[in-house]
Formats: structure tokens, C-alpha cells, sequence
């Protein structure tokens, strides 16, 4: 009976030292499962394309920097061709999460929109959307209405071969709804984005990595409206080192005072625990105050 306690015990730490190593990573899949073999009236043209991060570059020559910095794990590519037809170009990203898959989909939303998946967007010729960890677009240009209804089948092919939604960034949660402009929400962990509606440097000086959750977003009617900047880093050191840099090197009144006006217009930057919170571009200093205090509100309710 020793003997096989020993057995068990050995077993159960291997099996615990494999489930720790797999934590956080995706597990595979193979994305052809997730595209039709075949559409009525199309076949496959060539070869299927399968690329991970190293050659991602040779595929989205110029774009690849927004993937990449989203944790982007691999792709999937097929084409589909037809006579006298636009070829519909289907690409499957597998973003390892879904807040990755969230956050490239944010910056190409430009309306909410929920046709597709947990979020999608349609302009002529081109359908995007997101379902759980998958990032799909769908190409068909010049558009034709034929290709758009088989591009729309492939994409309800798709929705529903991804069996599950994945959890939004936990971020979303701390903003007020009030006057919220929701297409206007960006979710990143690279400072790269960061000047996206609103110019603050060149540089990092928020310092910003991949244990930084980043929101932007937008508040208030057009004529009236404000910028959102709202940060969690790791811990509260980490969080004040961030602040004090960024009012030093943005706005130096910042460290004296946690409401400046500037041209005009207000900024407000204010830190909780490891909670950064900066306010641009208000109308009012009462409009910051009052969408500062509603994100700390939302704060101790966690």
C-alpha cells in the first residue's frame, strides 16, 4: 500500500507540474475545423495558409505590429474563388485570449454592433468579428451581393463552430455608463496605442508593459466631449512611479494639483491604489470631477 501512495503521489505533482506549465496558454486547436470545406458555388483556391508570430510580417506587411501586440498566437488562412466572383479571403486569428481578441476588435469597431459573434463590424466588402479567443475577418471586394451572402454563411459557420463566448476584460466594468461613447472603447497592454485619440508623447511615460491594462475612451456629446485614460498596473508602487512620471513629463502642475486647465480645457489625473485615472480635454473641471469620482465609486464596489 506504501509503495502505491508513493505511485499516487508522484503521479498527482507530474500532473500538477503539467496543468501549472499549460496555465495561461491557449490550447490548440486546429482552425481549418472551424471554416466550411465546402460553399456552394466556390471551391478552396490553392493552399491553406497556418502562420505563427515569427512570419506573421510576410502576411500583413504593415499591419502585424497590431496583432502581435496583443498577444496574437496564430492564423489560419483560406480563399475561396468563384466564377466572375471577388475571392472571399477568410482569416482566423487565434489571440490566445478573448480580451486579446476583444482588444483587436476594439480598434477596428467604429459602431456597436452584435450581428456576428460577441461583437462585429460590416463596411462593403469587408465583415469582421470576435467570438471568444478567435479574431476572424472576412475580405470580398469589389462586393457583390453574391459574395457578401456566402461571406455572411461563412461567418455564421464560423460563429457557431466556436462554442463558447470568452470574458470581457475585467477593466470595462470600472466605466461609468453615463454619456459613455461605447464604440469609441480601445483595450490595449502596449503604450503604442496610447496617443490613439488624444496625444500624449512619444515616449512611454506611462510606462505601460503586458501587466498594464489599458482603456481609452470617449465621454460627452461631440462639442463637449472628454477623453478617458484609465490604467491598472500590478501594484500601487508601480502605479505611482507611472503617475508621477507622466504629470512630469505631460503636465507638471499635475504633481501639484490633481486638476489643471491647459488651452482651455481641463485635465485630471488622479491615482487609486493601483488605479490610474486621467481625464483630458473636459469642457469643465466639474465634468472631470464628477467622471473621476464615478470610477472611483465603481472601484470600491469590486
Amino acid at each position: 500500500m506504501f509503495a502505491n501512495h508513493k505511485t499516487f503521489i508522484s503521479a498527482t505533482i507530474i500532473y500538477l507540474i503539467i496543468i501549472k506549465a499549460l496555465v495561461g496558454q491557449p490550447m490548440e486547436r486546429n482552425l481549418a475545423e472551424l471554416i466550411p470545406n465546402e460553399i456552394k458555388d466556390w471551391i478552396v483556391e490553392g493552399k491553406d495558409q497556418v502562420l505563427g508570430p515569427h512570419n506573421l510580417h510576410e502576411y500583413i506587411n504593415g499591419g502585424a505590429e497590431l496583432f502581435l501586440s496583443y498577444g496574437y498566437h496564430k492564423l489560419f488562412s483560406r480563399i475561396y474563388t468563384s466564377s466572375n466572383q471577388p475571392d472571399i479571403i477568410v482569416d482566423v486569428f487565434d489571440m490566445a485570449t478573448s480580451q486579446n481578441a476583444y482588444g483587436v476588435f476594439s480598434y477596428s469597431r467604429e459602431k456597436e454592433d452584435t450581428t456576428f459573434g460577441q461583437g462585429s463590424q460590416y463596411v462593403p466588402g469587408l465583415l469582421l468579428f470576435w467570438k471568444d479567443r478567435f479574431y476572424v475577418s472576412l475580405l470580398f471586394t469589389p462586393e457583390t451581393e453574391k459574395a457578401k451572402q456566402t461571406a455572411f454563411q461563412i461567418a455564421r459557420h464560423i460563429e457557431s463552430s466556436i462554442k463558447s463566448e470568452g470574458p470581457l476584460p475585467d477593466i470595462l466594468n470600472l466605466l461609468p455608463q453615463t454619456l459613455l461613447v461605447k464604440e469609441s472603447i480601445r483595450y490595449f497592454r502596449h503604450h503604442i496605442w496610447l496617443n490613439s485619440y488624444h496625444f500624449i508623447s512619444n515616449e512611454n511615460i506611462l510606462h505601460i508593459d503586458n501587466k498594464t491594462e489599458v482603456i481609452l475612451a470617449k465621454y460627452g456629446e461631440r462639442e463637449l466631449r472628454q477623453i478617458l485614460l484609465l490604467l491598472i498596473y500590478p501594484n500601487k508602487s508601480d502605479a505611482k512611479t507611472a503617475r508621477n512620471d507622466f504629470a512630469a513629463s505631460y503636465l507638471p502642475m499635475l504633481l501639484k494639483t490633481p486638476y489643471v486647465k491647459r488651452n482651455g480645457k481641463w485635465v485630471g489625473c488622479k491615482l487609486s491604489e493601483n488605479v490610474l485615472i486621467v481625464v483630458f480635454d473636459a469642457p469643465r473641471k466639474e465634468s472631470v470631477q464628477k467622471l473621476i469620482e464615478k470610477i472611483q465609486k465603481n472601484l470600491h464596489k469590486k
